[in-house]
C-alpha cells in the first residue's frame, strides 16, 4: 500500500535535497517506481540499513519520495549524477526497460557494481553487447530474473505436491517438502552484492 501512495505522491514544493549522507551509504537507485520503492529500497534498508545514497527517476516526485522515505542523501532526474558519484559503488537499475542497456553500459564503464532489473534489453544483440561491456569493465553484475526459474519451479512443485494422494496442490502446501521453501527466498539471497 505504501508503494501506491508513493506512486501518487506529488510535491507542491520539493523536499530538501543534498542532505548529509548516512555513514556507509553507497548505493544509487536509478528508477524509483513502485517496485524500487516497495521491494528494492525496502529490502536494502531492512537488511543493510541506510545504504541508499542517491535516487534518480525521470519523475522528480518519485525520486524525492523514495529519497525522503528511505533517507537517501539526494534525489535527481539525471542518471549521470548517480553514475558519476564517486561515493556510489553499487547501482540498482530499476527504470523502464528501454533505458536498461544504456544505463548498464554507462554504469559498467564507471566501474560500478550493478543490479539490473529484468530484462536487460528486448534485443538479443544489445544484450550481448551489454554483457561484453560489463565483462570488459570487470564489474560484478546481477540481472533480476536470475532467480525466476527457481521460483517458478518452487511454485510448480508446491502447486502439484500431494497430487499422487489425490489432494489438490494448494491444500498440500503444508506437507510440501521443506527444501522447497528456500527456493522462494533465493531471490533475496542473490542481492547480497550490496
Amino acid at each position: 500500500i505504501a508503494g501506491q501512495y508513493h506512486m501518487r505522491r506529488t510535491f507542491a514544493t520539493l523536499p530538501p535535497n543534498d542532505r548529509p549522507a548516512a555513514a556507509g551509504a553507497h548505493v544509487g537507485i536509478i528508477g524509483c517506481g513502485n517496485y524500487a520503492y516497495s521491494v528494492i529500497a525496502y529490502y536494502l534498508r531492512r537488511n543493510y540499513g541506510a545504504v541508499i545514497r542517491g535516487c534518480m527517476d525521470a519523475d522528480v516526485n518519485h525520486a524525492a519520495s523514495l529519497a525522503g522515505d528511505y533517507r537517501a542523501a539526494y534525489y535527481t532526474t539525471d542518471a549521470e549524477r548517480i553514475i558519476a558519484d564517486p561515493a556510489i559503488d553499487a547501482v540498482v537499475i530499476a527504470s523502464s526497460t528501454d533505458t536498461h542497456s544504456d544505463l548498464l553500459g554507462r554504469a559498467a564503464a564507471a566501474g560500478k557494481h550493478i543490479f539490473c532489473e529484468k530484462p536487460i534489453d528486448l534485443s538479443l544483440a544489445r544484450v550481448d553487447a551489454c554483457l561484453k561491456e560489463v565483462e570488459k569493465a570487470g564489474v560484478p553484475m546481477l540481472v533480476g530474473s536470475i532467480s525466476l526459474p527457481l521460483l517458478y519451479l518452487a511454485v510448480l512443485l508446491l502447486a502439484t505436491a500431494g497430487r499422487e494422494s489425490g489432494e489438490p496442490g494448494v491444500a498440500a502446501q503444508q506437507r510440501a517438502p521443506a527444501w522447497l521453501i528456500p527456493l522462494f527466498l533465493l531471490g533475496l539471497a542473490t542481492t547480497t552484492l550490496f
